[in-house]
């Protein structure tokens, strides 16, 4: 293929630029005729839209005209010479009313008054009789023809009501010169025809041709369009042949249609001059370009010719020492091109410098990420090795109890072992729930003032009960801290630091817990000269599945878990905590910062004395067997008399049978789950009476909300506790009372 100079490409991407641009100009032609001519129609819908108010308007007036005539007390003999005069008053006040009159139901004629210029006896036909006895509201009837069908009147009919009933239908006969005049007050444009017609079709007033049209039927397009739509603009053929841009707008007042044709010549005529300017812009413009093309692209040309130039002159010691070309051919791209390709070696070493810094970030990340990894792997080993531990110890209790006497010291022994172990194996698990309410954001705090000083000492003492501190020495030291926060959650973090400290200082070492104000901060401060952190592992400490290197013993025990949720439950609160350590074996230190709070913090009101709960009457719902049978043991014990069930269907017609005072519902059962029991129960007459307590093994607030929804009194999280459940029963003072209705704990 013969090569092309660039004069002869940049002539070439002219022209292939242009036949696009020349489509999109055709298409624009058309498109701006099409909205020149929907902006016409719209104007002559508006203008249409604006006569049919008017005529609605008039009939509005006539209808009113006729209320106050069409009094049933003026039909009486006595107050004829009354109704009389009133009618032939508006007889001369009204434009175009050619005649007044009242009929009965039964069709007797009550009074019927003409103008003094109508000399044709005329009434509405029966069918708008009816239609008004009917609707009991005002009425317009369609064309009727008169005197032999020289004279065309519209009647207008309102009821007279009497008791509530139509007692005779009030009439007044319009010519249809008065609606012809109406439609010549409101010019629509020039040459435009206005066509008013009734319900069938039939010309009322033309403004063109009127004596020829009046009583014929319109074009079927008028007659068909407004069954089917209020209003519309359409191409259509005229009563005279001519093409028409047509629009019409009924009437809802009275059916009737207003509709307008102006000649599509007209129109187009005005519309072709915007047009026709719109297009010849567009030529000239484009015969422009065509040239501006030509006389630029020897420009283009030489600037490209340069830039060739100066990249082959890169390789000289000395390339901007090159002579620059005169200003008429230089061209701004072209010379930042030629800048560009003059800088070319620095910028090559600048992205050298930004790769070689991207691949050190990949590394970094790939090794932040196989860090995170291993970090998982460790807790997932950590977190068996806490689980096998408690584990192990139940099995062999269990084992241990099968051998010796049930009252012997060996056995009770066995029994707090697995007791113990048991509440071990409950607070690793919701130790893990807890993390994942709290890293999904799903925590809620419930704040108030409290004493940061009060809640940490309450929190040490609960520790020192548990023998956490076994043989270490405890330095404590606070004041007065007010913070807004939550106290549960504030008493966790309390809680989770000094137990970490004392979980990894060696026997004989010393921790310190302080409690203070800084300024507008409450700090609380926790120290320990234990193992300390390692430098490495610093950054992560705050981070899931990060723990300090573990031995074989794994003496401190625990799944690290705690720092991450102190770190969260601090942020939730608006404050920060950090941890500094000198290294391995030089201990650490924990500061918590709160925002100190201004407020009182209000004094807690002394418990108040529970009464033990009475022997009741329990229902126990649950499809695991050992469950359901350890469980109802463990009533049978408080003295309660139980019952039990295996599966929704059972548990639902259990309860409605016996009508206990509690049931105890597990909330996954085959069948049908609880939620569904609970609400069935709640549909049977007595079934409710019987207190609903949901166990689930789902501790979040969502399946408490759900479950306190669905028609349950209390919730309680696997595993049963008995001291729970005995704290809510003392607290359910309606619970055994048959005819106590119960609420939501």
């Amino acid at each position: 293929m013969a090569r092309m100079k660039i004069r002869s490409q940049l002539f070439v991407l002219v022209i292939a630029a242009l036949l696009p641009v020349a489509l999109f100009a055709g298409v624009m032609t058309a498109r701006l005729w099409q909205l020149q001519r929907d902006a016409y129609e719209q104007r002559f819908l508006e203008r249409v839209r604006a006569l049919r108010i008017a005529l609605d308007t008039e009939l509005g007036a006539t209808v009113r005209t006729l209320d106050a005539l069409a009094v049933h007390e003026l039909l009486a003999e006595e107050r004829r010479t009354e109704l009389d005069e009133r009618v032939e008053g508006a007889l001369r006040t009204e434009t175009g009313w050619a005649t007044v009159g009242a009929v009965a139901p039964d069709g007797r004629t009550l009074l019927h008054v003409r103008h003094p210029d109508f000399d044709v006896e005329a009434a509405p036909d029966a069918k708008t009789i009816a239609a008004v006895i009917a609707s009991r509201a005002p009425v317009m009837s369609d064309l009727l023809a008169t005197d032999g069908g020289r004279r065309w009147l519209t009647f207008v009919a309102v009821p007279v009501l009497h008791d509530g009933t139509v007692a005779a239908v009030f009439y007044a006969g319009i010519e249809h010169a008065a609606w012809l005049a109406l439609l010549r007050r409101y010019p629509i444009a020039d040459q435009a025809t206005l066509t008013l017609s009734d319900r069938n079709g039939a010309i009322i007033a033309r403004t063109l041709n009127d004596d020829r049209w009046v009583g014929k039927m319109t074009s079927r397009a008028f007659l068909d369009r407004p069954r089917s739509e209020p209003e519309a603009a359409f191409v259509t053929t005229g009563l005279e042949g001519q093409s028409l841009y047509s629009v019409f707008s009924r009437s809802p007042q009275s059916g009737w249609t207003l509709g307008t044709g102006v000649p599509s010549a007209d129109m187009e005529q005005a519309l072709l001059g915007s047009t026709l300017l719109t297009a010849g812009g567009v030529a000239t413009a484009m015969l422009l370009a065509l040239l501006l093309a030509f006389v630029f692209g020897r420009r283009i040309a030489l600037a490209v010719t340069s830039l060739a130039a100066t990249a082959r002159s890169l390789a000289d010691p000395d390339p901007a020492a090159r002579p620059r070309d005169p200003a008429w051919a230089r061209i701004a791209e072209i010379e930042t091109v030629r800048s560009a390709l003059l800088n070319s070696g620095a910028r090559l070493r600048e992205r050298q410098d930004a790769a070689d810094a991207a691949l050190a970030r990949e590394a970094k990340a790939r090794a932040d990420a196989e860090h995170a990894n291993l970090a998982k792997d460790q807790f997932l080993a950590m977190l068996g090795h806490e689980l096998r531990s408690p584990l192990s110890a139940i099995s062999n209790a269990s084992e241990l109890l099968d051998r010796v006497a049930p009252d012997s010291d060996t056995a009770t022994r066995g029994r707090a072992m697995i007791r113990r172990q048991t509440q071990h194996l409950t607070q690793i698990v919701n130790d893990l729930l807890d993390v994942a309410r709290i890293t999904s954001g799903k925590v809620v705090l419930s704040k108030h003032v409290v004493d940061l000083a009060v809640i940490v000492v309450h929190a040490v003492e609960a520790l020192k009960d548990a023998g956490r501190f076994g043989k270490l020495t405890l330095d404590m030291r606070v004041e007065h801290a007010p913070v807004l926060g939550d106290e549960t959650r504030l008493e966790q973090i309390s809680t989770n630091l000094v137990e970490n400290a004392c979980k990894y200082t060696p026997a004989g070492g010393h921790v310190t817990v302080r409690v203070g104000v800084e300024g507008d901060a409450a700090v609380l401060e926790v120290a320990d000269n234990g193992a300390g952190i390692a430098p490495g592992l610093m950054p992560h400490v705050f981070e899931l599945f990060v723990q300090g290197e573990q031995t074989l013993e794994r003496a401190p025990g625990g799944l690290g878990l705690g720092l991450p949720v102190v770190r969260r439950l601090v942020e939730l609160h608006g404050g920060t905590v950090t941890a500094t350590s000198e290294g391995e074996g030089a201990g650490a230190r924990f500061t918590v910062r709160l925002p100190r709070s201004s407020g009182h913090v209000a004094d807690e009101p002394a418990p108040a004395a529970r009464p033990a709960p009475p022997s009741l009457r329990i229902v126990v719902v649950e499809d695991h067997a050992d469950t359901r049978e350890s469980l109802c043991i463990l009533l049978e014990q408080d003295g309660h008399r139980v019952e039990a069930a295996d599966d929704g269907p059972t548990g639902f017609a259990r309860i409605v049978d016996e009508l206990p005072d509690v049931a105890l519902v597990d909330i996954g059962m085959p069948g049908f789950d609880g939620m569904e029991l609970a609400r069935r129960l709640s549909a049977v007459p007595g079934g409710a009476a019987a207190a609903l307590v949901a166990l689930s093994g789902y501790g979040g607030g969502d399946d408490r909300d759900r479950a306190l929804a669905a028609g349950f009194d209390h919730y309680l999280v696997k595993p049963f506790d008995v001291a729970a459940f005995r704290a809510w029963l003392a607290t359910r003072a309606d619970v055994g009372r048959a005819s106590a209705t119960p609420s939501h704990a």
